[in-house]
């Protein structure tokens, strides 16, 4: 526990994040691990913090003020760690598998993060919204799905000009090359990519975009099709 806590200290130093903060990231790398819904495979509990804890932290230089709606957060990574870090942010946390929403809704409520709110809904439903739809500044996403769909899912719940940031590997310059068409057709343009290799030396690519034009009123489509036939 003293090693990961040294280890989570030096994470923390460049970001300037306060002791509360590194405790309740150790306390939230804990819960991960406990829970008995094996939100993450036996091999990524090694992991939680070089890799999956160092790279969801990668985006807070990058945040602005104001909500921020994380889609597809899993077991929180990236939104329930930056919940962490910035506690009095509004951060939406949308997850549709029950089980893991119910661990992020009981994780956030033990880490004392009033301003989390979690949806157990599929994001194409959330769209749909008039509350939800065009109403957030910015959006995380990591490790959901490949670029052209992950874009349909995210524009229509973007303000204008809103700010998307997109987790990727080594991959991500193919993925942005398959993108092109949905980005124009949803309003989106990439504004910058910042590579970086992890402590294990995974090579990752942080995505920022930028919603310059209202989303097409019929995106998202029905649940599933931005995956299954992505706009190429």
């Amino acid at each position: 526990m003293l090693s990961e806590q040294h280890a989570l200290a030096g994470l923390a130093a460049p970001y300037g994040l306060d002791q509360r903060s590194c405790e309740r990231l150790l306390a939230m790398l804990q819960a991960v691990r406990s829970s008995p819904h094996n939100l993450v495979s036996r091999r990524d509990r090694e992991l939680l913090l070089g890799r999956h804890l160092a790279d969801s932290l990668q985006a807070l230089p990058i945040l602005r003020p104001g909500a921020l709606l994380d889609l597809g957060s899993g077991a929180g990574f990236p939104g329930l760690v930056l919940a962490c870090c910035t506690p009095e942010r509004r951060v939406v946390l949308v997850e549709s598998n029950r089980k893991k929403a119910g661990f992020l809704r009981e994780t956030a409520a033990q880490l004392e993060l009033p301003e989390v709110e979690v949806v157990a809904r599929r994001s194409e439903e959330l769209a749909r919204e008039p509350a939800r739809r065009a109403a957030f500044p910015q959006l995380t996403v990591r490790a959901v799905s490949a670029l052209p769909g992950l874009l349909e899912l995210a524009a229509p719940l973007l303000e204008l000009n809103g700010l998307l940031l997109a987790w990727k590997g080594k991959g991500a310059v193919t993925e942005l090359e398959r993108s092109r068409k949905a980005a124009s057709v949803l309003g989106i343009e990439l504004e910058a990519r910042q590579s970086y290799r992890l402590e294990d030396g995974l090579e990752r690519v942080l995505l920022r975009f930028r919603k310059r034009r209202p989303t097409p009123q019929r995106f998202p489509r029905r649940p599933g099709m931005a995956a299954h036939t992505p706009l190429l």
